[in-house]
């Protein structure tokens, strides 16, 4: 008996040491990867935690620490495919603490990749998760949320969101002064948006950290609202500092913003020289940000793609692992193994099919330059491709077709200031046919042109029409009204040229809605390029009954030798 208990203890503690043996390795490996962390080496965490992703499970801080890492180098897409699996992980272990976490990480994924739809519904939804002692957790939240709801247009919920952050520590951020006086200027509240500005540049200042690449942020906030309070010359002074601070690694969107903010200065002083110089320079910034866009959405196609390849191997790992049970287990294991395998790959063949179309198809338009159509339309556009071709949609190849010619043909008229007026009715023919096929809305089109105009070297500012066009579409497919017809006539009387567009399905009150709000997004251009052409243009509305409403469009224009 004495014997047996010996040979007990001594198996016991035999297996102590072994089992303590084999955490170190684990517990070195998972220090290493928080000293890199903290040392920001962000390559190296990205490449412990993936390796070991393929053959074990990640524990909720590698998870958080490799999403985090990805969101740091800018692979915003594998970052927010990694938060989303921490959610889906916390929900099924009913772990509230890392859950919060993840929805954290997830809102601040989704507001780096600018999915501003997605991102309000996410903040919604997950509110009511929190509860008062969770309050620090969601403090953090309403930073990401403030910002989402101010970038759609929800102000009033932004700012309200900004109020839920009380903790010192956080109201003294610089990140906190800069979005609240961001939101205020939204809510037309100039003299407090100038407080908290200023007190996030006194801050900057007294860090004397001017290599930072966010700086001119500030400076250019603080010029805006000057711009908008009418006061041009402290306007232009903080302006050029922000201008003065801008780094290599300084973002796009905020050189952007800059010189978007020289070109109203000039146009208000009246120096259309300059203003034209720094709309060509937009045109570019707008060229380079589609690119970025783009090569974002390339990114997370091959994160899933990744994925799979992952999830593929770890399976190869765990059929290795299995060789070591009993032969039984093994035979059953095996079995269930292989079917996974089978079922995985197929899985796998048609996933990385349509990926790989999808990728082929993004290269293609990686590198066009659509300055005058939204970054937001063009992802609309692509999603809708990359849906048609996963549901193997009849119209897919002709949609892609009528697709790539409209880009081809609003590329080379983006690039002129002017076109001839037959190239902007083919850019406009193309844009309704791809419109016909994404929307499967059940509306004709017919463009008509006088018969002066048919041969007519007339130039025009190209992409003027088409908001209203699109405004219009869209109004009959959220409205799935009956069959409409748009008609638009070109004409030329008395060295006046007008587009009249006709249609019999939106009524006199949706019409009012879409022509206010795409009246002031034209008017500036319209009144840029009627002085530039020494040529008048005009805004109508006209109704005569509740069946057919008319908006008629003066366009500027000059004949092409003069």
């Amino acid at each position: 008996m004495m014997r047996f208990c010996k040979q007990s203890y001594s198996t016991i503690c035999l297996s102590f040491i072994i089992s303590v043996l084999l955490s170190i390795p684990l517990h070195a490996q998972q220090s290493e990867v928080e000293t890199y962390f903290s040392e920001r080496d962000y390559n190296k965490v990205i490449k412990i935690l993936t390796e070991k992703q393929a053959t074990d499970e990640l524990s909720f801080r590698e998870y958080y620490l490799l999403s985090r890492s990805y969101g740091r180098t800018k692979q915003f897409g594998n970052g927010y495919i990694l938060s989303s699996e921490m959610v889906k992980k916390a929900n099924q272990q009913n772990d509230t603490l890392n859950l919060l976490k993840a929805f954290n990480l997830k809102a601040e994924h989704i507001t780096d990749l600018y999915k501003i739809k997605e991102g309000v519904k996410f903040c919604d939804s997950i509110t009511p998760f929190f509860r008062k002692k969770d309050s620090v957790e969601f403090m953090r939240l309403c930073f990401k949320c403030g910002m989402l709801y101010n970038y759609d247009s929800q102000p009033e919920k932004a700012y309200k969101a900004y109020k839920s952050i009380t903790l010192e520590k956080y109201t003294k951020l610089s990140l906190y002064t800069n979005n609240i006086a961001i939101i205020l200027l939204r809510l037309k509240k100039y003299d407090e948006a100038l407080f908290f500005l200023k007190k996030s540049l006194q801050s900057h200042k007294k860090r004397a950290n001017f290599d930072n690449p966010d700086l001119n942020v500030n400076y250019n906030n603080i010029a805006a609202v000057y711009l908008t309070k009418g006061n041009l010359y402290l306007a232009k002074t903080y302006l050029d500092s922000a201008y003065s601070s801008v780094r290599e690694s300084s973002r796009l969107s905020s050189k952007k913003e800059i010189f978007n903010n020289y070109f109203k200065i000039n146009y208000l002083s009246g120096n259309s020289k300059n203003a034209q110089r720094y709309l060509d320079s937009l045109m570019i910034l707008n060229e380079a940000l589609l690119d970025t866009r783009i090569k974002e959405k390339i990114l997370s196609v091959e994160a899933a793609n990744k994925k799979e390849k992952l999830l593929i191997k770890r399976v190869s790992y765990v059929d290795n692992e299995l060789k070591i049970t009993k032969e039984k287990i093994l035979i059953g294991m095996l079995i269930l193994l292989i079917l996974i395998l089978v079922f995985i790959v197929l899985v796998f063949l048609l996933k990385n099919r349509n990926i790989q179309s999808l990728y082929k198809n993004m290269l293609l338009h990686q590198r066009l330059s659509w300055a005058k159509l939204s970054p937001e339309y063009i992802d609309n556009s692509l999603n809708t491709i990359q849906k048609m071709i996963t549901t193997k949609h009849p119209k897919s190849t002709l949609y892609i077709s009528k697709f790539s010619k409209m880009l081809r043909t609003i590329l080379e008229n983006s690039r002129k200031p002017l076109v001839v007026i037959k190239d902007e009715i083919n850019s406009l023919t193309y844009f309704l046919q791809v419109q016909q096929i994404a929307y499967e809305t059940n509306f004709k089109f017919s463009i008509n042109i006088d018969d002066e105009l048919i041969d007519s070297e007339i130039q025009i500012p190209p992409m003027l029409i088409q908001p209203y066009i699109d405004a219009i579409i869209k109004n009959y497919h959220l409205k799935n009204t009956q069959e409409a017809i748009i008609t638009i006539h070109f004409s030329y009387l008395d060295e006046v040229l007008q587009c009249l567009i006709t249609d019999t399905a939106t009524n006199k009150k949706d019409y009012l809605i879409i022509f206010s709000e795409l009246k002031e997004k034209t008017k500036e251009i319209l009144n840029l390029f009627s002085r530039k052409l020494n040529s008048p243009s005009r805004l109508v509305l006209e109704s005569n009954s509740e069946e057919t409403t008319k908006i008629i469009i003066k366009l500027p224009h000059q004949k092409e030798d003069s």
